[in-house]
């Protein structure tokens, strides 16, 4: 084999051909299957005996441990090991929101030994005190809501240990109860491999959840407000989470929708609560035909207030020409609205119902609006008679139209003794028809017909 390598021997320089002849004297030269075997791996690689299945710090560890410093040493990382057992045990009383989302952000995609102590996020409750009618003091603790990032549930266990910085966080949106909650989670870095039961429920019939494997979860947060949710998530992990949880809360509540079709009560409880985004999602069509479905509702019932999911729904009008026609020939539906509604907010949809007809109705329109007199005036003609006069539209229903006009009383003595009717020489008029109702100031008020007539 030496031969082979000293055949060329004169094709080399002078000072070349000395240095192959001392390698070949020792014997020092390597073959090509050698050479083969050690970098093609078609043999035992020699550097097989060093290698390790364990990450940096787990070799720092073991270092720091076997010298005298042990768990002491500046190289030594505290590990799950080094803290609290499991534990399902939680703290529920006051939080420091602000804190603990400030926390978050800082550590927990940052840091792989970030230490969760609920201790740390704990705020002391406000307390009130008065008397019984015995004179006996009475204390009572109230939680500080006065943050932007105030959860009305929030949970964390007592366990102290580090918290999972390969996980996010899970969550849930579901209907709890005819309203939607919206659940945070955050689990402790052993329950990085647990399989946790999946949290994106449609319905719950328990607020709490992660039932099973719940001794893993570290922080468990739950809120109504889903501007209160979003900005938690915007504040640890900025814009991008925000938007991508608003598209996932846009999807649920179409489908919380879509599954409560022609329920009122269920509609009733996801309108009252509706993000303006999700709103701002909803067609026309939509819209109206969940209208329909709450019209029906006894929006006065003691423990519902429709009245609120009603305003809620009109507030996400979009094209004002498509309800204005749509009310025109439907409205049985408007009518049942403004009979059922509380006078608290009717006001609100009156309001609603006369933008509508801003949208639509024209100069002329306006200009020859009959004058309805909402109030009876009283006129005196002598001391024994009285003349009343007050505005009416009465709906034709088998017509869909409405007769305006002035009906006026004269009463003799205090006692009604006949009546007579000034009407609209313009004849009937459809719902949306516009009436003017004076105000103060020679000012007017512009309603539909279907408005004046309540």
């Amino acid at each position: 084999m030496t031969n082979d390598y000293l055949k060329d021997l004169d094709d080399w320089d002078e000072q070349s051909q000395q240095i192959l002849l001392s390698l070949a004297k020792n014997d020092e030269f390597i073959s090509f299957e050698e050479l083969e075997k050690g970098i093609l791996r078609k043999a035992k690689n020699q550097l097989n005996s060093i290698k390790t299945n364990q990450s940096f710090q787990e070799i720092s560890n073991q270092i720091a441990l076997e010298s005298p410093f042990g768990k002491n040493s500046l190289i030594y990382k505290p590990t799950i090991e080094d803290y609290d057992d499991l534990n399902k045990e939680f703290y529920t009383d006051s939080i420091d929101y602000e804190l603990l989302a400030n926390d978050l952000r800082n550590n927990l995609l940052k840091s792989t030994n970030f230490l969760f102590d609920y201790q740390k996020y704990k705020k002391d409750s406000l307390t009130i005190s008065h008397s019984n009618t015995l004179g006996i003091p009475i204390v009572h603790e109230i939680k500080d809501n006065s943050s932007d990032l105030y959860f009305e549930t929030g949970m964390l266990n007592k366990r102290k240990n580090l918290l999972s910085n390969r996980s996010k966080y899970y969550f849930g949106i579901y209907s709890h109860h005819d309203k939607i909650i919206y659940n945070l989670n955050f689990i402790y870095k052993d329950g990085e491999n647990i399989n946790f039961r999946k949290v994106e429920n449609k319905i719950s019939e328990e607020l709490t959840d992660y039932v099973v494997n719940d001794e893993y979860i570290a922080i468990k947060l739950y809120t109504k407000n889903s501007d209160v949710y979003l900005k938690f998530l915007e504040t640890i992990y900025g814009s991008e989470d925000r938007e991508y949880m608003k598209n996932k809360i846009i999807l649920y509540y179409k489908d919380f929708i879509t599954n409560g079709k022609n329920n009122a009560d269920i509609l009733d409880s996801l309108y009252e609560s509706i993000p303006d985004f999700v709103l701002e999602k909803l067609s026309d069509e939509e819209l109206w035909n969940d209208l329909v479905t709450l019209s029906t509702a006894s929006i006065n019932r003691v423990g519902t207030d429709e009245n609120v999911s009603i305003i809620n729904l009109l507030g996400g009008i979009k094209n004002y020409t498509w309800w204005y026609n749509k009310i025109n020939v439907n409205a049985n539906v408007v009518q049942r609205l403004l009979e059922n509604f509380s006078k608290q907010y009717r006001d609100q949809l009156i309001q609603i119902f006369s933008t509508i007809g801003i949208h639509n109705w024209t100069n002329k329109e306006l200009e020859k609006a009959w004058k309805f007199d909402i109030d009876y005036e009283r006129v005196e003609v002598d001391y024994k008679e009285t003349i009343y006069y007050t505005g009416y539209a009465y709906y034709i229903e088998e017509k869909n139209k409405y007769d305006v006009g002035t009906a006026i009383f004269l009463y003799e003595n205090f006692s009604p003794n006949r009546k007579s009717e000034i009407k609209d020489t313009l004849g009937l008029h459809s719902p949306f028809d516009v009436v003017k109702i004076p105000l103060e100031k020679n000012n007017y008020l512009y309603v539909p017909c279907f408005v004046a007539e309540y």
